[in-house]
């Protein structure tokens, strides 16, 4: 195992045998990173290797705590913030589950020779989560409660393995285990706040959101879950003051635009919800469902040629989906009035 590590800290190294390829040097995936950390690679070293190679991931709050658990320190926090970010044109899937499976493989060839290293198994579990294999999942999580009880982040990641088998129950108890470790972990109440929803517990889930909004009020994503949870309880007013601060606090962020869309187009404020969706449309310009929508909205107001290039739009952006083009066909056969 140490030679294939040695292997793998070359490859990713600018100075090993990259120096012998003309290729520009590929990015570290989230995997590379934590199996490095979890095999003991100095955290320092690791932090140089994000700074060369830059990443192909954005490291949001709970991964940089599996990073945390695994051995990362400031000195790797401060290169993943402002590593940089390179990510393919297109996804590619096979190319994802790849990474994730040599991941595994190197990781459980590390554990048959330190079968107690704490670090390891939580790595392999969440090589695991990401790959929505919940019962592996599960039994490496547990395996690092037995050794590490105090580490709230495997708490967290049970409970994702229990969403998954949509067992709310038990999902909830993890979560709640996560906070009791740790009672300012934003991402645990963001995920119980989730679970206490689906188990149909709504105004729990929004009483735990607050607490989490509380925690980390610029956080827009905390304020985006918020209000979707304010949804569940028809509170639609708040929820609309919280995705409205939710696009005030990130202002090239889709999704907060896209919830107000939605609202209001259902209390018929049509005006106001084709405004919110031309933003979604500025800002992710490839996701037909929005040109669909505002199609619908234009259609609404008599604007039949707007309409129809929205319309138009939808249909060449999803070719393979039918329902996407059913409006342009309708509309297009329609007389011009």
């Amino acid at each position: 195992m140490k030679y294939k590590l040695l292997v793998l800290i070359l490859l990713l190294s600018s100075t090993g045998l990259a120096g012998y390829s003309q290729e520009p040097a590929q990015p570290l995936n989230r995997y590379q990173v934590l199996e490095l950390l979890a095999n003991g690679i100095p955290s320092q070293r690791v932090a140089e290797l994000v700074d060369e190679r830059g990443v192909d991931f954005e490291a949001a709050d709970l991964l940089l705590e599996a990073f945390q658990v695994a051995g990362g320190d400031e000195a790797l926090f401060k290169s993943l913030n402002g590593a940089r970010i390179v990510r393919p044109l297109t996804p590619d899937r096979a190319a994802t589950e790849e990474a994730a499976q040599a991941a595994e493989q190197n990781l459980r060839d590390a554990l048959s020779k330190d079968p107690a290293n704490a670090g390891l198994h939580f790595a392999l579990g969440y090589v695991y989560i990401s790959q929505r294999e919940s019962d592996q999942a599960i039994a490496e999580f547990r395996e690092v409660e037995r050794m590490k009880p105090q580490v709230a982040a495997a708490h967290v990641f049970l409970g994702q393995a229990y969403v998954f088998k949509k067992d709310w129950d038990s999902a909830v108890a993890e979560y709640q285990a996560a906070l009791r470790l740790k009672p300012d972990d934003v991402w645990a109440h963001v995920y119980l706040a989730l679970a206490l929803s689906l188990q149909g517990d709504k105004p729990g889930a929004v009483t735990v959101m607050r607490a989490a909004v509380r925690l980390k009020p610029q956080d827009p994503d905390a304020r985006l879950r918020l209000g979707i949870q304010l949804m569940g309880t028809k509170d639609t007013s708040e929820a609309i003051t919280e995705f409205r601060k939710a696009a005030g606090l990130r202002q090239d962020w889709y999704p907060p635009h896209a919830e107000l869309a939605r609202v209001l187009e259902a209390q018929q404020d049509f005006d106001g919800a084709m405004a919110e969706y031309r933003i979604v449309a500025r800002l992710k310009p490839q996701l037909p469902w929005v040109h669909i929508r505002l199609g619908v909205l234009l259609e609404k107001n008599g604007n039949r040629s707007a309409a129809l290039e929205e319309y138009r739009k939808a249909s060449q952006l999803a070719p393979d989906n039918p329902a996407m083009r059913k409006d342009y066909d309708r509309l297009s056969r329609q007389p011009n009035r």
